[in-house]
Order: C-alpha cells, then sequence, then structure tokens
C-alpha cells in the first residue's frame, strides 16, 4: 500500500506554485512554464533560502539522462523572466539560492485570490429556469391547463 502524501502549495509574492496541479499562477492567473521549469521551481522554493547544487538540480529534474550545464541554465533563465531575475541568485561555482520567502499551504486552503464573481453561473442557472419556465407555461397551454 502506498503512503498518502499530504497536498501542499507554496505562496511566494504575488506568485502560488501548485505541485498537485503541475501549474503557477501568478495573481491569480495561470503562468505557462515548461516541465523542467517547473520541476526547478519546485526544487528552489523546498529549499528556498537555501543553497541548491546544480548537480543536485540536474539528478532531480532530468535524473538519468545527461544533459549540459546549459540546459539547466536557460531554465533558470527562463524562471528567472516569470519571477524576476532577484528571485534565483547564482552562488558562483556552486548552485542556486531561491531568495523569495515561501509559505507552505495547505491544497485545500482557499487560493490567494478569491473568486472575482460568480455571475456567469448566476447568469447560466437563471437562463436555464427561465426556458424550463417558458417550456412548462407552452406545455400547460397546449393540455389546456393553466401554469
Amino acid at each position: 500500500m502506498s503512503a498518502v502524501v499530504p497536498l501542499v502549495r507554496y505562496r511566494f509574492g504575488r506568485f502560488e506554485l501548485q505541485p498537485d496541479e503541475r501549474r503557477l499562477l501568478e495573481s491569480g492567473t495561470l503562468v505557462h512554464l515548461r516541465l523542467h521549469a517547473l520541476d526547478l521551481l519546485l526544487a528552489f522554493v523546498e529549499r528556498a533560502g537555501q543553497l541548491v547544487t546544480k548537480d543536485e538540480l540536474l539528478k532531480r529534474v532530468w535524473r538519468s539522462v545527461v544533459v549540459e550545464e546549459n540546459t539547466l541554465q536557460a531554465q533558470i533563465s527562463a524562471l528567472r523572466k516569470v519571477l524576476g531575475s532577484e528571485a534565483i541568485a547564482t552562488v558562483s561555482g556552486h548552485g542556486y539560492r531561491f531568495t523569495h520567502g515561501v509559505i507552505q499551504i495547505a491544497a485545500g486552503a482557499s487560493s490567494s485570490e478569491p473568486p472575482k464573481h460568480n455571475f456567469p453561473m448566476l447568469l447560466r442557472a437563471s437562463s436555464a429556469a427561465k426556458r424550463r419556465s417558458s417550456s412548462f407555461r407552452s406545455i400547460s397551454r397546449l393540455h389546456g391547463c393553466s401554469p
């Protein structure tokens, strides 16, 4: 039997990383990241403020696939474009450090951005109710009943 892994999410600045959904949100809006960049980001936020060596990142993200260091650098560059250049500090000759403060939250907790409204659902429900009511009146008239 496999162990149950608690679902967590990570917040830093205006971002929320949802590993269970494999997505990153910025102020509630989905940010498109490549899979390896997302894996790198998860490695960074899990060890925020700590040095993560290049070898650790390569082993974690690419596992048994042999990749060159410039592949790692390209993915980190992509992350910096999204998060800001200050988010990932280079520790020369050693690795990288994620500099943002990270808050770990339970996956069931409310999202960082509350829903702006629920009007589309209300409008759809209202429209459907009107159509049903109109259909009921039409059928009632056909059968000589008053609604």
